[in-house]
């Protein structure tokens, strides 16, 4: 495993925290498999009955984190010549996605914003041209988002 530890921190970069998440990650995946079953040697179809096991208590993200963890042991173990396929490569379980925007406004309610735009804060001189720059950066983000049928 202190080899593995190694391969992840000279090709990867990644910091001691992350290495440490990185080993925990695939110690669970050891103990997942059957007592029989060595995890360096394990087909593609044990690999998903794990996946299938770990969705039960872990978020989709955390499982493909997992899984990037293991792909890159088992290329680690490719590297060294100890595996010849991968089970794993390029896997990832799909997520969905997520609305980005919740509670659109209407084209009403953006002019209303626009034109109620003050430059208060900006009433110095020294400032009024930060006041300018906002209010077309608003307009620009408010009549593009209408123009382009968002």
């Amino acid at each position: 495993m202190k080899e593995f530890l190694h391969y992840l921190k000279q090709h990867y970069h990644y910091a001691e925290r992350t290495i440490t998440e990185k080993e925990n990650h695939i110690l669970l995946w050891k103990s997942r498999c059957s007592r029989k079953q060595n995890f360096d040697t394990v087909t593609t179809q044990e690999l998903l009955n794990i996946i299938e096991l770990l969705q039960k208590k872990y978020s989709l993200n955390t499982i493909n984190n997992h899984i990037k963890t293991v792909e890159q042991y088992f290329d680690y173990l490719q590297l060294k010549g100890k595996r010849k396929d991968h089970p794993l490569k390029n896997f990832r379980i799909k997520t969905p996605k997520r609305p980005l925007i919740t509670g659109f406004l209407t084209e009403d309610e953006l002019n209303e914003i626009y034109t109620r735009f003050t430059n208060r804060k900006y009433q110095i001189q020294k400032f009024d041209i930060y006041g300018k720059r906002d209010k077309i950066i608003l307009g620009l983000i408010i009549y593009q988002a209408l123009s382009s049928g968002c």
